[in-house]
């Protein structure tokens, strides 16, 4: 006798039974989501203690101007913009990790 799994052109079909409930690919996706968002705070973090070469290696090419803050927390802000954008590019590569990890296990093999 074979099983509805076995009769199945595709073994990983949701509707041949051998799937995830719903809660537990919610739980998959928060833990997924807690990781990236853990790379991206150490990335950032990271990235504002070398802000101000990073501050420097954007400004060179303009030369020698002086850049003018109109804020208070103006200077502050922009280090911080700098360092987060800077984060969220250093630890791009495994965010889309993440997400492939999540995505991958639902397609089919012909569609990986």
């Amino acid at each position: 006798m074979t099983t509805p799994e076995q009769d199945s052109p595709y073994p990983d079909d949701p509707e041949s039974g051998g799937g995830m409930p719903f809660l537990d690919h919610l739980e998959e996706l928060r833990r997924r989501l807690m990781w990236c968002a853990l790379a991206v705070i150490i990335a950032t973090a990271a990235a504002f203690y070398f802000s101000d070469q990073i501050m420097t290696f954007f400004v060179r090419p303009m030369g020698q101007i002086k850049l003018h803050v109109t804020e208070v927390t103006g200077s502050f802000y922009a280090y911080l913009k700098i360092s987060l954008i800077t984060g969220l590019v250093v630890s791009a590569p495994f965010i889309f990790y993440q997400a492939w990890t999540f995505i991958s296990p639902g397609l089919y093999s012909r569609e990986k």
